[in-house]
């Protein structure tokens, strides 16, 4: 498991990688349409705050998730713990 938190230009990057068993894009989909809802709820609240995240999985090859925040994505969020007065 690699967890990193970067500056990139005026962004903010988490990104999550692991070596684990990785899913293929229709497994992501039919766990979707089973009520899965875990990463779609996730690039909701990414994009919410005027952000973009990625999930890039490979079967046998493990999983890169990455999302890119606005500077101001935790002032402008409803559940910011640093609400700027």
């Amino acid at each position: 498991m690699r967890l990193e938190v970067a500056r990139e230009g005026g962004a903010v990057v988490l990104l999550c990688a692991d070596d684990g068993r990785g899913c293929d894009e229709d497994r992501r989909s039919a766990a979707l349409r089973e009520g899965h809802l875990g990463l779609a709820a996730c690039t909701e609240r990414v994009e919410a705050i005027g952000g973009v995240m990625e999930v890039r999985s490979v079967p046998g090859q493990g999983t890169v998730v990455r999302a890119a925040l606005p500077p101001t994505a935790l002032l402008r969020s409803p559940r910011s713990f640093n609400r700027v007065p």
